[in-house]
């Protein structure tokens, strides 16, 4: 994981994207230390690091996923994701010390990570890489907006989805042609935990199980929310991507992982044909797996 965040921060800099402060400079101090340092550390010093230690693991992981989804493409073509990145480099250091007031970066990280998610052109799939929206992707002849909001309580889910399903009402307004479609994506990783917890399992096959459990579960519990917005929406908005993440550990391996869950909600009134866009979108996206 070290080496692959240090190729990662290399082609940042590559970017003209400053990472020599901050928290990215932070995460990469305290990895490169304790990579080596955990064979001879002591257990109080190793509960000493511990949640810092996870929570820089928790965090580089966003960073390499974009860092490998784009390495090849050239700077021309990633300028909105090189403006993305600049601003979500920065923010606190820790998670669960971010409030209110400094969600920018990690929110623009986001968006940053939906658009590496989405790009995968030996597929099929490919990232729409100057959006107007927050992010987009195109499948065939299809190209499909995402707005991206970031959720960090239940209580905050309906603001955000009304406000995303605006903007891409907005856009459809803007569009000319018929292939154009819309998706709300959340990011609900802070509704679970602030950052500072860990999901233990016995076994891969356990933790599999849980995160699959954890994604059918917020939805059944919560679908109704968007549903209702989307009901006086444009039906061209067809459903609802969801993400989450933990750090977890995997206890037959004795192995902390980082594990992120996906999740697609189609919309209950949508088409047929949109049905069968949301499905191979879906098969393309199990791909990067």
């Amino acid at each position: 994981m070290y080496d692959r965040y240090q190729q990662a921060l290399i082609w940042l800099e590559s970017l003209g994207i400053t990472v020599g402060s901050g928290r990215l400079q932070n995460y990469d101090r305290t990895i490169a230390y304790w990579k080596d340092a955990y064979a001879t550390a002591s257990e109080n010093e190793g509960k000493e690091i511990f949640p810092e230690f996870m929570g820089a693991m928790f965090e580089v992981h966003d960073i390499i996923d974009i860092y490998e989804a784009f390495k090849d493409e050239t700077p021309s073509n990633l300028a909105h994701v090189i403006e993305k990145l600049k601003l979500a480099v920065t923010g606190p250091v820790n998670l669960h010390e971010e409030t209110t007031t400094s969600t920018k970066a990690r929110n623009f990280l986001f968006e940053a990570v939906v658009d590496a998610r989405m790009h995968n052109p030996q597929a099929g799939i490919r990232t729409i890489l100057n959006a107007t929206s927050d992010s987009g992707f195109q499948v065939g002849s299809k190209k499909v907006w995402i707005e991206c909001k970031r959720v960090t309580r239940l209580s905050k889910i309906e603001k955000n989805v009304k406000k995303a399903s605006s903007q891409l009402e907005s856009l459809f307004e803007q569009s000319t042609g018929t292939g154009h479609r819309g998706i709300v994506a959340l990011e609900v990783s802070k509704i679970f935990h602030a950052g500072d917890q860990l999901l233990v399992q016995k076994d891969d096959e356990n933790l599999n199980r849980a995160l699959n459990e954890k994604m059918d579960k917020f939805i059944a519990e919560n679908a109704r929310i968007w549903e209702s917005i989307y009901q006086k929406r444009n039906k061209k908005i067809i459903g609802t991507l969801l993400r989450f993440s933990f750090m977890a550990v995997s206890e037959q391996r004795n192995l902390a992982v980082h594990a992120s869950q996906w999740g697609m909600n189609p919309r209950t009134t949508v088409s047929a044909s949109d049905q069968s866009l949301m499905k191979n979108f879906v098969s393309l996206l199990v791909r990067r797996i």
